[in-house]
């Protein structure tokens, strides 16, 4: 499954609630800063519906890459830490 991540500031009970409402999963709130000075960051994630690989694979011909994939999609290529990559990228740290 392949997922989206969305981050927060400083987010409301309310915000948070619309969030969980738009299938969004709480994954982690973390505080940062210093002497006093707190903010909370929340982290996100939902599953990216297969209707957005359909859209892509209709409105984008030739060939498809997904960056940092944690699986791998028949057709497509794939680079990223979390999978076997099939293509380099100069430079890169992945696998």
């Amino acid at each position: 499954m392949t997922w989206e991540y969305k981050y927060g500031y400083e987010l409301s009970d309310e915000e948070c609630n619309a969030m969980g409402r738009e299938g969004w999963e709480l994954v982690s709130v973390v505080t940062t800063g210093e002497n006093g000075d707190w903010r909370l960051h929340y982290h996100f994630k939902r599953p990216l519906p297969p209707e957005f690989y359909d859209l892509v694979e209709r409105v984008s011909h030739g060939t498809h890459l997904e960056l940092f994939a944690r699986e791998r999609r028949q057709g497509w290529h794939s680079w990223g830490n979390e999978v076997e990559s099939d293509v380099s990228v100069s430079g890169d740290r992945a696998p």
